[in-house]
């Protein structure tokens, strides 16, 4: 029997730097812990004995409700170790702060049709493969260069650099797993530096998109098979793992990981991930795998 630590991780926005003295003060009071600093006035952790529960992590987060900070319970052992070694996480309003398909649809005048389908889609009210074929028709006849466009403009999230540098520093593999498409996917993967893609394919026939997708669609099934694939090539077990998403494409990848996180995610999601960063950017990925200020790479 592999006894578990238990940790309460408590983490909040970089730009904020919410975690004062006070509020350690009473976590510490709470939980009968002394507080680890992670980052000064942004994230700390709290080693527990095993008697603290979820129902305990619930109290403790309704007590701190107005605070926009992020409280999770890591446990990890010998065979579940919290530095994770392979890292899969999704593109849009993930890693990237917008939804690409939608930025696309800005510029080419179908925002509110493509927008209302994505939500749609993200909150896992229609099927996600019927949503993408319903917004890329729309995309019939549209010039290559608006999608060039979106690629120049895109904007990562706070946080994106420091996750994906930090965890190849410390040997992980990181994969980026989107229904999205190639042709922006590719420039992030370059940018970011990460080992794998797996995107969607646009039809694009003398520069104009067809209003097509090439087969495979990538969906909420794909994402998890990416995971088992890269998992298995690597010779990996799931409690290696660590995945980050937002929408509902996400459930099957976030829930296989050992520590699988909605970021910032849909009701859907939420109600699903045993992990949620609401107020923390993505550095809090790293925090709850016990990072310090000092282990993060710009």
């Amino acid at each position: 029997m592999h006894h578990y630590k238990k940790t309460l991780v408590v983490s909040s926005s970089r730009k904020k730097s919410l975690l004062q003295k006070s509020i350690l003060i009473k976590i510490s009071e709470i939980t009968n812990s002394k507080a680890k600093i992670l980052w000064e006035n942004v994230a700390a952790e709290f080693p527990l004995d095993e008697s603290f529960l979820n129902n305990d992590l619930n109290k403790l987060k309704k007590s701190f409700i107005k605070k926009e900070l992020d409280f999770n319970l890591v446990n990890f052992n010998s065979e579940n170790e919290r530095k994770k070694k392979l890292l899969i996480a999704d593109m849009d309003s993930t890693i990237v702060e917008s939804e690409t398909l939608d930025d696309l649809a800005k510029i080419i005048g179908q925002e509110n049709e493509i927008k209302k389908i994505t939500k749609l889609a993200m909150n896992g009210k229609i099927n996600f493969i019927d949503s993408l074929t319903q917004r890329v028709e729309l995309l019939n006849g549209t010039k290559l260069k608006y999608l060039e466009d979106v690629k120049k403009n895109l904007l990562l999230n706070s946080g994106a650099k420091e996750l994906i540098s930090t965890m190849k520093k410390n040997n992980c593999i990181c994969a980026l797993s989107t229904g999205g498409f190639y042709n922006i996917a590719e420039r992030v993967k370059s940018e970011l530096e990460f080992d794998y893609v797996q995107a969607n394919t646009l039809e694009i026939i003398n520069n104009i998109i067809t209003g097509k997708i090439l087969n495979p669609i990538i969906n909420e099934n794909s994402k998890l098979d990416f995971l088992k694939y890269l998992t298995k090539k690597h010779n990996l077990s799931f409690n290696q793992t660590c995945a980050i998403g937002d929408g509902a494409n996400d459930i099957k990848m976030v829930n296989a990981s050992s520590m699988g996180v909605s970021f910032k995610g849909k009701e859907t999601l939420k109600n699903r991930a045993r992990f949620i960063l609401d107020h923390s950017d993505l550095t809090g990925l790293l925090f709850l795998q016990g990072f310090t200020k000092k282990e993060i790479s710009k």
